[in-house]
């Protein structure tokens, strides 16, 4: 499969056939700026992948997410076949930069990076003084 850049640099997601190592399908993420996909987490039914977007970024066909200014962070879902699920982008107000990033056997997610600003999860909101910040989040996810 061949496919052109959004933009500067993308964010993409392959499946390569384990005896071949033909792909099997390729996924492309992210906008017209700088895109970077920076840990994945495969589970028995599903691919979570975390990164940062800069500007606009476009998760699968139609998911269209706006950063708050700067880059942000995303945390996004796909099945094992290549097929986007959803996307979370926490920052509210700044910079965030996801770099870590692994799913338990009992629908746990946990992912760390940085941020700069004001970052908005489901149950905390965190806000610095506008210099870089550590943070690791845990998230329950359904299948």
């Amino acid at each position: 499969a061949t496919i052109a850049s959004l933009g500067q640099t993308d964010i993409f997601l392959t499946s390569l056939d384990s005896e071949t190592g033909r792909m099997q399908w390729l996924e492309r993420s992210g906008g017209r700026n700088y895109d970077k996909g920076m840990s994945l987490s495969v589970a028995d039914s599903a691919i979570y992948l975390t990164g940062w977007f800069e500007s606009v970024g476009l998760f699968g066909t139609d998911s269209l997410v706006r950063s708050s200014g700067g880059n942000n962070l995303f945390i996004s879902k796909y099945d094992l076949y290549g097929k986007f699920q959803w996307v979370e982008v926490p920052v509210a107000r700044g910079r965030g930069y996801g770099s870590a990033l692994y799913r338990d056997e009992i629908d746990f997610l946990y992912f760390g990076g940085w941020f700069e600003g004001l970052i908005n999860f489901p149950s905390d909101l965190l806000l610095n003084d506008e210099k870089p910040n550590l943070f690791i989040g845990k998230y329950r996810v359904a299948e």
